[in-house]
C-alpha cells in the first residue's frame, strides 16, 4: 500500500545511521538519495519488519494488518473499510469504530465549514458543490443512525441526548 510505503520511507530517513549500528539483524540503510526507492522487502527484511512489529507493537492494527490479514488494493481507503475486519480482535475494532465516527462527523463539519466559507464569497459553483457534498455526506450519516446512536450513548458523557441532537 502507498501509505505504508510512504510511512517506512520516512520512518528510514529520519534514523539516524549512529543509531542503527549494533542491532543484530538490521537491514542495511538504503543510500541517502532515496528518489527512486520503493518498498520492495526482500524475505529477510520482511521477517525482521514482522518481528520488530510483533515484539513492540502488539495489538496495533499496523501488527494485526501485517500478521493476519491479506494484502489489500488501494480501493480499501479506511482501514475500518478493510475486507477482514471481522476477524481483527475486539479492542480494535472498538477503536476502529471510534475513528469511523470521529473520522465521518469532522468530515461533515469541514463540508459545513467551506459550505460557509463559499456562501460568504459568493461562489455559487462552490456553493453548489459543498452543498451536495454535505446532502451526500448526511445520507450516509442517517444509513447509520443505528451505530450513531450507540457511539452517542457509549462517549458523549452524561447527557447523550444533547450531541444526538446535532449529529443525527
Amino acid at each position: 500500500m502507498k501509505v505504508i510505503d510512504n510511512l517506512v520511507k520516512q520512518m528510514i530517513t529520519l534514523v539516524p545511521a549512529r543509531f542503527t549500528t549494533g542491532i543484530p539483524d538490521l537491514p542495511v540503510r538504503p543510500a541517502e538519495d532515496s528518489a527512486g526507492t520503493h518498498l520492495s522487502l526482500t524475505v529477510t527484511e520482511a521477517r525482521y519488519l514482522r518481528e520488530c512489529l510483533r515484539l513492540n507493537c502488539t495489538g496495533s492494527l499496523i501488527t494485526v494488518l501485517v500478521e493476519n490479514t491479506d494484502p489489500v488494493d488501494d480501493t480499501v481507503t479506511f482501514p475500518w473499510l478493510h475486507p477482514q475486519m471481522d476477524m481483527f480482535p475486539l479492542d480494535l475494532k472498538d477503536k476502529l469504530e471510534h475513528a469511523r465516527n470521529f473520522s465521518e462527523s469532522i468530515h461533515g463539519a469541514a463540508l459545513l465549514y467551506n459550505l460557509m466559507l463559499a456562501e460568504k464569497a459568493d461562489q455559487e459553483e462552490l456553493v453548489t458543490n459543498y452543498s451536495e457534498e454535505l446532502q451526500t455526506w448526511w445520507n450516509e450519516m442517517n444509513l447509520r443512525s443505528k451505530a450513531w446512536k450507540k457511539w452517542i450513548a457509549l462517549h458523549s458523557g452524561p447527557s447523550p441526548r444533547a450531541w444526538a441532537g446535532f449529529l443525527i
